[in-house]
């Protein structure tokens, strides 16, 4: 279980997705001022009014992924659950990265309205969140491998 690749890919998408939590996804910038910074947690304050991000599902979306892999990586005895499982975790990484550029694109346009000259810088956690795609993908691409070469040592016997 511990030496097999996969455990390594699944495990660095883990750590991965607990860090996306932390992290900022875009700033407001206005006026070569940072308005506002946004991440999981934040709110964007205005002194018209507040801009509310979408941000408790990115963390629950983050979240689910996150235990997706640590279920996968337990359940390494059964290959074909494990694939199945890691192609559902790929979908719903997938589903994450878009959320989040969805919902930064909805949160800007409405933090525009409130501002002039105004500029958004996607931060750290916006980049972050496309990494775990790439591992999850070769953690499937490695445990096929495995089934492969189980089933062509059963045919040996």
């Amino acid at each position: 279980m511990w030496q097999r690749i996969q455990t390594l890919y699944l495990g660095l998408a883990i750590i991965i997705n607990g860090v996306i939590a932390y992290l900022s996804f875009w700033s407001l910038v206005a006026d070569s001022i940072v308005r506002s910074i946004f991440s999981v947690y934040a709110e964007a304050e205005n002194a018209e009014s507040t801009v509310i991000l979408p941000s408790k599902y990115v963390l629950l979306v983050a979240l689910l992924s996150l235990l997706l892999s640590l279920i996968i990586i337990l359940i390494y005895k059964k290959r074909q659950n494990q694939i199945k499982l890691g192609k559902l975790n790929l979908i719903l990484q997938t589903a994450l990265v878009v959320f989040i550029f969805l919902s930064i694109d909805q949160s800007a346009n409405s933090g525009i309205q409130l501002v002039e000259n105004v500029a958004i810088t996607y931060s750290m956690g916006t980049y972050l969140s496309l990494i775990p795609i790439v591992f999850i993908f070769l953690a499937v691409r490695a445990i096929r491998k495995d089934e492969a070469l189980v089933r062509a040592a059963d045919r040996i016997r």
